[in-house]
């Protein structure tokens, strides 16, 4: 399984929370599609290797947990993708 497949399985168990919520049948299609288009520009970036496309999609706040315990922030992330 690769980082769009992990993804993609996320971004199915966030529009099946969406739908349980309060949240109209249209209003959540709509944000589905949002969160879509907005994980396939990070997956997009990251697939470029180049740590300016990367940059320019990271939001302030970025942060991430690796499996392994180990965390960044977004300046961080940005010197040690790996």
């Amino acid at each position: 399984m690769n980082k769009r497949d992990m993804a993609l399985g996320l971004l199915a168990g966030l529009a099946g929370a969406s739908l349980a919520g309060t949240a109209s049948t249209a209003q959540a299609a709509m944000g589905e599609e949002d969160a879509r288009a907005a994980i396939m520009t990070w997956l997009d970036a990251l697939q470029t290797g180049d740590p300016s496309a990367v940059e320019a999609v990271l939001a302030p706040e970025f942060q991430i947990l690796r499996s392994d315990g180990t965390g960044h922030d977004r300046t961080s992330y940005l010197f040690h993708p790996g």
